[in-house]
């Protein structure tokens, strides 16, 4: 998540920096926007975002010296020469491993499961990918992709709350207390300077929990009329 900043120079010459949280994302603060280092096409796009989560994953989650491990970078299969470059640039100059490898995304995951050629179907947020994998080499050609993924489904439901008139309240806009009698007193908890990409995170999250909890997936064509049975699953907002 980057947060915009103004500085000054007495007064004269201002400019804006990005200041980048990474961590949990529960802490809400002023004026953070939430950012995605990738693009809609699913490739790298915000390079200092990059730099600041491998900076934050290297000092603060793994505390390694770089400089004493060779890396391992896993790239989506429809990856460019430019971002490839890019990477292996920052890589080295900002980290100095020993040495680096890149290896495309189904090749890694048809090898996770002890398959040296396979078909892997890759759902992320933003896209599924489906590739052939030959003796561990994915093969471009047979590469299909569709802009839809799980984060388009989770706007699905938080749509369909709004259209029901289902207020959806992230945590940090109310307090909860349990009263005596074992009711809730709920009061509303102001923040005007949180950002509109913060909000929609949060909303966002809660959706795609309701999302993982009651929907679910057919394995044959659907027939409302056979599931007219299907017995309904309880879910509570916060």
């Amino acid at each position: 998540s980057g947060n915009d900043m103004d500085t000054s120079d007495g007064g004269k010459n201002s400019s804006k920096t990005k200041d980048y949280y990474v961590d949990n994302m529960g802490f809400r603060r002023d004026g953070m926007e939430v950012e995605s280092p990738f693009g809609e096409n699913g490739l790298i796009e915000d390079w200092d975002a990059v730099e600041a989560i491998w900076e934050y994953a290297f000092k603060k989650r793994l505390t390694i010296q770089t400089d004493e491990h060779p890396m391992l970078l896993s790239e989506p299969v429809h990856t460019t020469d430019a971002v490839r470059e890019k990477m292996v640039e920052i890589m080295f100059e900002k980290h100095a491993p020993p040495a680096l490898f890149l290896a495309k995304n189904p090749v890694l995951s048809s090898f996770a499961v002890g398959k040296a050629t396979s078909l892997v179907i890759d759902m992320g947020g933003k896209q599924t990918t489906v590739s052939a994998v030959h003796e561990g080499f994915a093969l471009q050609k047979s590469v299909v992709r569709s802009a839809l993924g799980g984060e388009a489904l989770t706007d699905v439901v938080l749509k369909y709350l709004e259209k029901q008139k289902v207020d959806v309240r992230p945590p940090y806009s109310f307090t909860k207390k349990v009263k005596g009698n074992g009711q809730f007193d709920v009061k509303n908890v102001s923040h005007p300077k949180t950002t509109g990409s913060y909000a929609l995170f949060k909303k966002r999250e809660i959706a795609a929990d309701l999302k993982e909890s009651v929907c679910r997936l057919n394995d044959h064509t659907f027939n409302s009329a056979e599931h007219k049975n299907v017995p309904l699953v309880a879910y509570e907002l916060p």
